[in-house]
């Protein structure tokens, strides 16, 4: 150092190694304007051929290593063996190697500002318990801007993710109880690409940020224009108001309007149990905006190795799949659908509101007398209020179920503690022709009876559509 620094009068700008706290390379920058600089690698013993040919090289700066990486590629150079990468210093490199082994490196003269600046405010908030709304939006928006930078200049997502790995933005996490519950504020995970089946001309990144804990990662949809690129939208679960991963996505071709529409599935992030919150979101997607239409929560339990909650578009049509909660300890769950169609003024619920007996008489009560009614007779409108509160106070209890007249079915359902019968009275062999007739207190003679205890499959299983 005191040869190059004292005698000729180079100035060190940067030190480094191969790991934190390490020092293996030192950076001297010449005297004057040119701003060249030699690299001074620290070793020890005696290096190999091999490692000579490495230590010894010269480096070139490029305003672009990515560009130098497809001429190299395009003039012969191994591709999987010159893939460029991020080193220590923060800075865009790539080694390419003359057959007798020797290095040349090509480097982007300085680190990206924003990814600097991106990485210092994350990490500026390692530590917090939890972050407020105000933090969130802020580090999200600045987040994004990178994203979109990144994106107009044509970067993939792996080289992004590469970007973000060298700045120590990912979590490296275990495995473990006690990893859930301590904060990852100021973490990221890998961005990811969804493909989608029928906008082959939108690019959506999924981008994830911790909130608190291992159990408050919060997905972000970001929806590009390809050709030019640029941003057109974003969507969150909740705004950002609570953390929810991505589950199902579709996003649909133009309609006459010009507007897309968007259909997803959100898991309400929670490490505790397989009844996480779930919610459906339907939004519309102009040019340069996202217009939400309609956010439902779901009761729901998660699925394995299904999506929680799958979303499907077909032109007007929405239709998510679940497995939806029931509140009973014999059939906790059932598969289940959502089903919508799109107007001008908002969404409405399209058949089949359910996927199986046990199923339509969960949402028949749970609906709103003005929903209710498109589905049942006026007779049964009437019982709907009292069965709905005394059931959803103290869950259900299976009494029987009986086959009458072909398609009528029987479903006696008394809630737990009590001494109320309630028997919905459903008709319809397929899901989209299910239809409540009435619900009264005792079960009709003559129908032809089925053990419910032996077989919940009368109430459980999948009907045709």
């Amino acid at each position: 150092m005191a040869y190059y620094r004292d005698k000729l009068g180079f100035t060190e700008f940067w030190r480094g190694g191969r790991k934190d706290g390490a020092v293996d390379y030192i950076n001297l920058r010449t005297p004057g304007a040119r701003g060249d600089y030699i690299e001074l690698m620290i070793y020890d013993g005696t290096p190999t051929r091999e490692e000579l040919g490495t230590m010894q090289h010269v480096a070139l700066e490029v305003p672009d290593v990515q560009q130098g990486f497809q001429t190299a590629v395009e003039r012969g150079a191994p591709e999987e063996k010159s893939k460029p990468k991020i080193g220590r210093n923060g800075k865009w490199q790539l080694n390419l190697y003359d057959p007798d082994g020797s290095r040349t490196e090509l480097m982007e003269p300085k680190a990206s500002a924003d990814a600097n600046r991106l990485a210092a405010d994350l990490q500026a908030l390692r530590g917090t318990e939890r972050l407020s709304d105000a933090q969130y939006k802020r580090i999200q928006t600045e987040y994004l801007e990178w994203i979109d930078a990144r994106v107009g200049a044509g970067k993939t997502v792996d080289t992004m993710n590469t970007e973000l790995r060298a700045q120590g933005l990912f979590s490296d996490w275990k495995d473990s109880v006690d990893e859930n519950f301590k904060t990852h504020a100021g973490y990221l995970e890998p961005l990811s690409v969804r493909d989608l089946h029928a906008a082959g001309d939108i690019l959506v990144i999924v981008a994830q940020m911790y909130q608190g804990a291992l159990c408050s990662l919060d997905d972000t949809i970001v929806l590009y224009q390809r050709t030019p690129p640029r941003r057109i939208g974003q969507i969150n679960a909740e705004s950002g108001k609570y953390a929810h991963y991505l589950s199902g996505l579709d996003v649909g071709e133009k309609l006459a309007s010009g507007a897309r529409l968007i259909a997803s599935g959100w898991t309400f992030s929670n490490c505790t149990s397989t009844w996480n919150g779930k919610t459906i979101r339907i939004d519309r997607l102009r040019e340069t905006s996202v217009e939400n239409i309609l956010t439902r929560d779901l009761w729901a339990q998660d699925r394995f190795p299904e999506e929680n909650v799958s979303a499907r578009l077909q032109g007007v049509i929405v239709s998510f799949f679940y497995q939806g909660g029931i509140g009973d300890a014999e059939l906790l769950s059932v598969p289940s659908i959502a089903r919508y169609r799109v107007l001008a003024g908002g969404a409405i619920r399209e058949a089949p509101v359910a996927l199986t007996r046990a199923g339509f008489i969960r949402e028949w009560l749970d609906m709103d007398d003005a929903e209710a009614s498109r589905w049942s007779e006026p007779a049964a409108l009437k019982a709907r209020t009292p069965a709905a509160a005394a059931i959803k106070k103290n869950g259900i209890a299976w009494q029987g179920v009986s086959q009458c007249l072909a398609p009528i079915w029987e479903v006696a359902i008394r809630p737990n503690d009590t001494q109320s019968l309630y028997v919905f009275h459903i008709s319809g062999a397929r899901a989209t022709a299910l239809r409540m007739l009435a619900v009264t207190n005792k079960l009709t003679p003559g129908c032809t009876a089925i053990d419910i205890k032996s077989n919940l499959n009368s109430v459980g299983a999948e009907l045709p559509w």
